[in-house]
């Protein structure tokens, strides 16, 4: 068993904790770094000294499990806020990188299909306003621009 301590409020004492649980599971493996007496730091359980053996080394093996599960869940917490923060600036990217990679030929189709399932003629006038590529493909493929409106004006 490892020596007794005190818990420390600014988190260096429970992430030097963990770090040594991971260190343990490295060196020992998994089943010999989770036997019942194996401590990853320091611990200071209130009324310990009260207690007999085993209880007193059970009871603080299970504190020191307790300060490393809350350290791996504030981990946990910053990962996957990071992972949000990350995945939801990178949407925007993925896509515009998708739609750079898809062919010119490809989108040409879409945009018949698009245009083909409409009523009216707005969607080649949308399509063809979202960017200068896509102006320059829509006004390329003929058949999205051969259909008449009975929406026009006389103007």
């Amino acid at each position: 068993m490892e020596g007794v301590g005190t818990w420390s409020p600014t988190g260096a004492d429970d992430v030097d904790r963990l770090m040594k649980l991971l260190e343990y599971v490295k060196t020992m493996g998994w089943n010999r770094a989770f036997e019942d007496d194996v401590l990853y730091g320091e611990v200071n359980c209130d009324n310990s000294h009260f207690y007999v053996e085993p209880l007193h080394s059970l009871r603080e093996a299970l504190q020191d499990s307790k300060l490393c599960m809350e350290t791996l869940n504030k981990v946990r917490n910053h990962l996957g806020k990071k992972i949000r923060t990350l995945t939801q600036r990178s949407t925007p990217l993925v896509l515009e990188d998708g739609m750079q990679r898809l062919p010119n030929e490809l989108l040409a189709h879409i945009f018949k299909i698009g245009h083909f399932s409409t009523q009216n003629c707005t969607f080649s006038l949308r399509t063809s306003h979202v960017s200068s590529r896509f102006r320059q493909i829509a006004i390329q493929t003929r058949p999205i621009w051969t259909r008449l409106s009975a929406g026009y004006t006389n103007d």
